[in-house]
This record gives C-alpha cells, structure tokens and sequence, in this order.
C-alpha cells in the first residue's frame, strides 16, 4: 500500500499532539484525539499480530489497543507507556506510545515533505533548531491490518 500523502496549504494552521516513540519526536494532527490514559491491564486476545496488545474496557466502552511502537519495529523507550485514544473512522481504537510532548500548533509551510520515509505512514517532517518532529499518518499505518482485526 502506497502512503498517502495529505496535502497541506501554505498558510493552513495544524493542530499536532505531540508525542515520543522509540527516542524520536512524532505528531499527528489533534483531530484524530479524543483522550489520553495511563496504560493499564489489557485483556489479551490470542492468535493476534505481536503488536496487537489487547482491549481495553474504559467506562463500558471495549477499545482495541495495540503498540504502535512495535508496529513500527521499534524498542519500547518507556517503563510508564500512555494509550492515545483515536477516532479513525470507522475505527476506533487505542495506541501505545511512550509519552506525550504536547500539542503544537504549526503552519503548512513549516512542513517539508518526505519522499523516503523511516516508517511507513510518516508523511513530513518539521525541522525545529533543537529537534525534528515527524508527521505520522496513523491511518496509513493501520489500514490494512485493522481490517481483519478490529
């Protein structure tokens, strides 16, 4: 599957969450964010891809979980993981990452598109003078293996 590369204005004002996997800085536009949680207990599903972690019962809601670190291939860098909720329709689901950076709010043209990613989904890169940012596109990540699982 080819990444899809969404198209950012010049002027247009994104809204990123922020946040760590593996030592690297990555966000996703805030929309796709309905609520931060401290990782917890799962119930464990068997027979699922290593990075399918479980689900999770949060207020009588069942939301599947995975790590999108290891979905990425890459080394947990955290003892205290967080679950992002995200409403990626049709799905919606939860994704461990190491911890949370923040929101920044960011400008089209602060955006540098990359043709070679590290990572399948990652679309741009922000260059900062004391750090770079990745743009993750979560959905280009998970389409083809949350279909059968969620």
């Amino acid at each position: 599957m080819a990444v899809q590369k969404r198209k950012y204005k010049k002027g247009e004002e994104i809204s990123l969450l922020c946040f760590w996997m593996g030592g690297h800085r990555y966000a996703t536009p805030l929309e796709y964010f309905k609520e931060i949680v401290q990782y917890r207990e799962l119930t464990k599903v068997p027979f699922m891809s290593e990075w399918y972690e479980g689900v999770l019962n949060l207020r009588g809601k069942v939301i599947t979980v995975i790590d999108l670190r290891k979905k990425l291939k890459m080394e947990p860098a955290s003892e205290r993981p967080i679950i992002l909720l995200c409403d990626l329709p049709p799905y919606y689901l939860g994704a461990v990452v190491d911890g949370v950076d923040g929101v920044q709010t960011i400008y089209g043209n602060d955006l540098e598109l990359i043709e070679s990613p590290m990572h399948p989904g990652v679309t741009h890169r922000i260059e900062e003078k004391d750090r770079e940012t990745f743009i993750l596109s979560l959905s280009d990540v998970l389409e083809e293996e949350m279909k059968s699982h969620v």
